[in-house]
């Protein structure tokens, strides 16, 4: 029988990794605890609500939209947007950020009525609808002026500018005298 050298060779270079890896494992514990954080804690993904809407950059009238609104129409007293999601959903969004007089649901939609936004910290009023429209919905803001102007302050008393009395305005003969010089003026010669 013949004895291979190299083979010798490689299992006591086999025997030397095997027990330096022993010798290593041997010394750890195991894995290391965490420090203990003062961060707070994050919800376990099991407890935070599915259906809570994130919120996006456009702001309307103080209160952030929800992301992936789409405006569709924009007025200085109004908002209608598209935003992509179902109408229960973008319904608790709404309630959570603004306080309202009276809020009215129906199949078809959520009406807001004399409502402020919360972020906002603004007197003025009005009207959110939320309405349903497929998968999409629809929400729409309008600026109440009537129920604001209940809540402002009245506007400062505005004096009527008084009529030039005749003491200023001078004599018949002195207002015609200035009448007839301007006519010379302004007449060609």
């Amino acid at each position: 029988m013949k004895h291979h050298h190299y083979r010798l060779v490689a299992t006591r270079g086999a025997r030397l990794v095997g027990a330096l890896c022993l010798a290593v494992f041997a010394g750890c514990d195991g894995p290391a605890e965490p420090a203990p954080s003062s961060a707070p804690m994050l919800a376990p993904t099991d407890l935070v609500d599915d259906e809570s809407l994130a919120e996006g950059t456009i702001d309307a009238f103080g209160m952030k939209l929800p992301f992936g609104t789409s405006i569709t129409t924009q007025t200085p007293d109004s908002i209608a947007a598209d935003v992509p999601f179902p109408a229960d959903s973008v319904v608790s969004y709404v309630r959570a950020r603004v306080d309202a007089a009276q809020v009215e649901t129906s199949a078809e939609a959520t009406v807001f009525r004399v409502a402020t936004v919360k972020a906002s910290g603004s007197l003025a009023r009005f009207l959110v609808v939320v309405k349903r429209d497929g998968p999409m919905t629809k929400l729409s803001i309008v600026r109440d002026s009537a129920a604001t102007a209940d809540v402002l302050p009245p506007p400062p008393a505005i004096r009527p500018v008084a009529e030039p009395s005749a003491a200023a305005e001078g004599t018949e003969a002195e207002t015609a005298a200035r009448v007839g010089n301007a006519e010379r003026l302004v007449a060609p010669h």
